[in-house]
């Protein structure tokens, strides 16, 4: 089975995340060789009776030490961030949703079950995407009476659904865009910061560097990680609407060989008058 890519990059990102910095604290040197080597044995035991526990607070204590040295331009970022994550939870919410009530329309023959069985099923599901389709095509088909419009109606009902997903996608590059201007914009402001000074000792440069360095790297990931949740539902959509189209040509066929089969009917009463 296929994992999907943003389920890899998450993953990846947690195993990140949770992996414990090493310490940058300089070993005493030995003054003798045997108390040194019972040191190192000691210390080797208690860090493998307590480096689960500690693993996991201590990185995540290292992350946040990280992410506070960008602020508040990352608090910014991670707030853009968070609102893409609202945005792509409520969509994926809506698809997810619809195929599942929909789950027993779509599971029928459409091409061979008669008219009253779909409309039964229909009325179960009837704010759903395939329902609302069917019935729209049976309104067409009996106020009509001809199958010319049926493709137009396919059509516009696909487009406008389309068109909705697409207002949705602009919303969440706009907030990616954004979430990478903002890392840039953290970037400037401690370049800024740091040549303002006019103090070139390192302790006077360094944290706006640091600053500059923490909210590009914050503003790219986020900006990647949503790009990379559009690219995912947009995918997660498109066979959504192509599984629509395929059952919708099933129960088009159908309409298609009613029509004949009332015509041919028509026909012969007619012959026979």
């Amino acid at each position: 089975m296929r994992m999907p890519a943003f389920r890899i990059c998450l993953l990846l990102g947690l195993l990140v995340l949770l992996h414990p910095f090493p310490e940058s604290t300089a070993a005493p040197q030995a003054t003798d060789e045997l108390s040194s080597g019972v040191g190192q044995a000691v210390e080797s035991s208690i860090a493998e009776d307590s480096g689960r526990e500690e693993a996991i607070p201590r990185s995540l204590e290292t992350w946040y030490h990280f992410y506070s040295k960008g602020r508040p331009v990352s608090d910014i970022i991670a707030l853009v961030f968070l609102i893409g994550l609202l945005f792509v939870f409520e969509e994926v919410r809506k698809i997810f949703f619809d195929s599942f009530r929909s789950r027993q329309l779509r599971k029928m023959d459409l091409m061979n079950s008669t008219f009253d069985e779909i409309s039964n099923e229909i009325d179960r599901a009837p704010n759903t995407r395939l329902a609302k389709l069917i019935a729209s095509l049976i309104t067409v088909h009996s106020s009509t009476g001809s199958l010319e419009s049926i493709q137009d109606e396919i059509d516009l009902f696909i487009r406008n659904r389309q068109e909705r997903f697409i207002s949705f996608t602009t919303r969440l590059d706009f907030l990616s865009d954004s979430a990478g201007a903002l890392g840039l914009l953290g970037t400037v402001w401690g370049i800024f910061n740091a040549f303002e000074s006019r103090d070139w000792r390192p302790e006077n440069i360094l944290p706006d560097i640091g600053f500059a360095l923490v909210t590009t790297f914050i503003g790219i990931i986020a900006s990647l990680l949503l790009n990379l949740l559009s690219t995912e539902v947009l995918n997660y959509f498109t066979r959504k609407i192509a599984l629509l189209q395929q059952k919708v040509d099933e129960f088009r066929k159908n309409l298609y060989r009613h029509h004949s089969e009332v015509s041919g009917r028509n026909k012969k009463e007619s012959e026979v008058g």
